[in-house]
């Protein structure tokens, strides 16, 4: 059986590996960061939060992610 799929807000520190975005995300000066449907790892939370320190990341993200 296939997973339940919600679309909800969350923010950088809730943003889990496995959730989809379900728009682009982008940084404070404009630059994308990620696209539309691109799924989240752990290697990318680690990289936003990153950039996030250094340059600033637009929060919140919409994104799907399993219901739960």
């Amino acid at each position: 059986m296939d997973a339940v799929l919600i679309t909800k807000t969350v923010t950088l520190a809730e943003l889990m590996p496995g959730m989809s975005l379900s728009e682009d995300a982008y940084s404070e000066a404009d630059i994308l960061l990620m696209t539309k449907d691109q799924r989240v790892t752990g290697t990318v939370v680690g990289r936003l939060l990153g950039f996030a320190e250094r340059r600033g990341v637009r929060q919140p993200f919409r994104v799907q992610a399993a219901k739960s």
